[in-house]
C-alpha cells in the first residue's frame, strides 16, 4: 500500500491540467496586461508574425469583462517564404515529439521510484516523506523559477534541463549498482530532480508563444497536454513498472539515454530558427538589459567595489520582476480569478486523491491491480476525449468549458463516494478525464492571449505556486476527515468542493475566448 500511495501521490496529479504547462505578445506596447484587448500600432504591425502581400489580417479578442475588443487590419506588406501553416505545425509537432518522450520518462520514474523506496523505507512515513520532497521544489521555487524563465530561452532551458536530468539519472543508476542506496539518497534525488522537472514543466508550456501564432494557441497547448497524458500516465508507469522488475538500476540508465536523445532534438530546434519574430526582439531585449549589467558592473569597478554592487545591483533587479509578476497577477482579472479557482480546486481534488488506495481496499475490497486499473481509466478518458481537439473551433468560450470541466468533475467524484462499486468508479473515473486535455488548452491559451508576455513565466509561477499549496493542505486534510468519518465521504466532500470551484468560474470568467478568431 506504502508504494501504491507514492506512486499515486506523484503521478495522479497530471489530472489536475494547470501544472505550470506562455503567452502573447509581451515584448510588444500593443498588449494591455489588465484586459484582453489588442491593440496594434502602425509600428507593431512589422513585427507581427503573419504577413502576406495584398492581404489583410484582422483579429478579434474577447475583452475580460464581456466585451468585444476592436479589429484591427495589420499591414503586411511582403512576401512570406513560409506559410503559416507550416511555421506552426513544424516546431509544434516536433516539440510534441520530445514532450512525448520526456513524459514517457518521467511515468517510468515514477513507477520505478515508488517501487524502489519501498525497498529501502521501513514504514509508509519514509515512503510519504520521499514524494513529499519531491513536491517542495514546486511550492516554493516556483516563483523564482518563473522570474527566471522570462529571461532566459525556454527552448535552451528544455535542452540544458533533459542534459541535467539525464545527468542525475546515471547518477542515481551507478550509485544503486555501488550499493550506495538508502533513503536519505532517494530523498536527495527526488529533491535535485523535481527542481529540474519543475523548471521543464514551467518552459515547455512558456515556449509555446514563441513556435505559433495567437490564433494557434488553444490546439498547440491541448496538443502538448495530450501527448503528456500520454506519455506520463498510459505508457510510461507500465514500462518503469515492469522494468524495475528486471534491475533496480535499469530503468534509470534506459531514461537517461532517452532524455540524452531528446536533448539532441530540441537542441536541433532550438537552432532551426522556426522562432516567432518578437523572439528574436525578447532575446534584444535581453542582450540591451545585459549591456546595461555591464556597464552598471564597469560603474561598480570604478567604485572599487566591482562584486558588491553587481551582486546588489541583479538582486535589487531579481526582487523587483518578482514583485511586478505579483503585482500584474493581482491586476489582471482572469489571472486573478484563475488563482482562487485552482486553489480551491486542489484543495478538494486531492482530498481524494491521497486515500484512493485505501477506498479501493477498504469500500471496495480490491487490491493493487484494482488501484492501477482506476489510474489506467482515467488517463484513457483524458485521452480520447483530447481528441475531441480535432474538431474543436478555433475560438472557444473559456467561462463555459471551464465550467463544464469543473461540473464533470465535481460529479464524478460524488459520485462514487455515494455508490462504492467498482464500475461505477470506473465509469465516473473515464468520464472525469474526458474535458481535462480541452480544459487546460483554453485555460493556458487564454493566459498567453491577456498576459504580458514580460512577465508571462511569473503569472504562471503564481498560478502554479498556490496550487501547489492547494495541493500540499487537501492531502493532509484527505487523510484528517478519512480518519474522521469514511473514505467515501471524502470522495462526496471533494465534488461538493469542486462544484463551489465551478460555481466560482461561472460567476467571475467573463465572456472570454481561447483563441483569437481569425476572420
Amino acid at each position: 500500500m506504502a508504494h501504491m500511495y507514492a506512486a499515486h501521490s506523484e503521478r495522479r496529479g497530471s489530472r489536475h491540467p494547470f501544472t505550470g504547462d506562455s503567452l502573447v505578445r509581451l515584448s510588444t506596447p500593443g498588449i494591455d496586461p489588465t484586459s484582453a484587448r489588442l491593440y496594434c500600432s502602425k509600428e507593431d504591425t512589422s513585427r507581427m508574425p503573419m504577413r502576406r502581400s495584398g492581404t489583410c489580417r484582422t483579429y478579434q479578442i474577447l475583452s475580460l469583462y464581456g466585451w468585444t475588443g476592436s479589429t484591427r487590419c495589420l499591414n503586411t506588406q511582403g512576401i512570406s517564404l513560409m506559410s503559416a501553416r507550416t511555421l506552426v505545425r513544424g516546431p509544434i509537432v516536433r516539440l510534441a515529439a520530445v514532450s512525448l518522450g520526456s513524459n514517457i520518462v518521467d511515468g517510468i520514474r515514477v513507477a520505478a521510484f515508488a517501487v524502489l523506496t519501498t525497498a529501502y523505507a521501513d514504514s509508509a512515513l519514509e515512503v510519504a516523506l520521499v514524494a513529499t520532497v519531491a513536491t517542495l521544489p514546486k511550492t516554493f521555487l516556483s516563483i523564482p523559477i518563473g522570474v527566471m524563465l522570462d529571461r532566459w530561452s525556454k527552448l535552451r532551458t528544455l535542452y540544458l534541463v533533459n542534459l541535467a536530468r539525464a545527468l542525475i539519472l546515471v547518477g542515481l543508476a551507478v550509485a544503486l549498482h555501488l550499493g550506495a542506496g538508502s533513503i536519505l539518497l532517494l530523498c536527495a534525488f527526488a529533491l535535485f530532480f523535481g527542481m529540474l522537472e519543475e523548471l521543464y514543466d514551467a518552459a515547455s508550456v512558456l515556449v509555446v508563444p514563441d513556435l505559433t501564432e495567437p490564433n494557434q494557441y488553444l490546439k498547440s497547448n491541448a496538443t502538448i497536454r495530450w501527448v503528456q497524458e500520454l506519455g506520463n500516465g498510459a505508457i510510461g508507469p507500465f514500462i518503469g513498472a515492469t522494468l524495475v522488475g528486471w534491475s533496480a538500476t535499469t530503468p534509470f540508465t534506459l531514461s537517461a539515454g532517452v532524455l540524452l536523445i531528446i536533448a539532441l532534438a530540441l537542441h536541433s530546434l532550438q537552432r532551426s530558427h522556426l522562432l516567432m519574430p518578437d523572439q528574436s526582439s525578447a532575446e534584444g531585449q535581453h542582450d540591451e538589459g545585459r549591456q546595461e549589467d555591464a556597464q552598471d558592473e564597469c560603474v561598480a569597478e570604478v567604485n572599487s567595489q566591482p562584486k558588491a554592487a553587481t551582486i546588489e545591483t541583479r538582486t535589487r533587479t531579481f526582487m523587483k520582476e518578482l514583485w511586478d509578476g505579483l503585482v500584474v497577477t493581482w491586476q489582471n482579472p482572469f489571472a486573478r480569478n484563475i488563482v482562487a479557482v485552482f486553489g480551491i480546486w486542489n484543495l478538494f481534488g486531492w482530498m481524494p486523491e491521497s486515500i484512493l488506495v485505501v477506498y479501493v481496499i477498504e469500500a471496495l475490497e480490491g487490491g493493487g491491480d484494482t488501484y492501477g486499473l482506476l489510474l489506467a481509466i482515467t488517463s484513457v478518458g483524458a485521452l480520447v476525449g483530447g481528441l475531441a481537439l480535432l474538431v474543436t473551433p478555433d475560438t472557444v468560450s473559456v467561462r463555459w468549458v471551464t465550467v463544464l470541466a469543473l461540473g464533470v468533475y465535481a460529479l464524478t467524484l460524488a459520485v462514487p463516494g455515494i455508490w462504492p462499486s467498482f464500475w461505477v468508479a470506473a465509469v465516473a473515473f473515464f468520464v472525469q478525464g474526458l474535458p481535462l486535455v480541452l480544459l487546460s488548452g483554453a485555460l493556458s491559451a487564454q493566459i498567453q492571449l491577456t498576459i504580458d508576455r514580460r512577465f508571462l513565466g511569473r503569472v504562471y509561477a503564481v498560478i502554479g505556486t498556490v496550487g501547489s499549496l492547494g495541493t500540499t493542505v487537501g492531502l493532509a486534510l484527505g487523510g484528517v476527515v478519512a480518519d474522521l468519518t469514511s473514505t467515501p465521504f471524502v470522495f462526496v466532500l471533494g465534488g461538493v468542493g469542486i462544484g463551489l470551484a465551478a460555481l466560482v468560474s461561472a460567476l467571475t470568467f467573463s465572456s472570454t475566448t481561447a483563441s483569437i478568431k481569425d476572420d
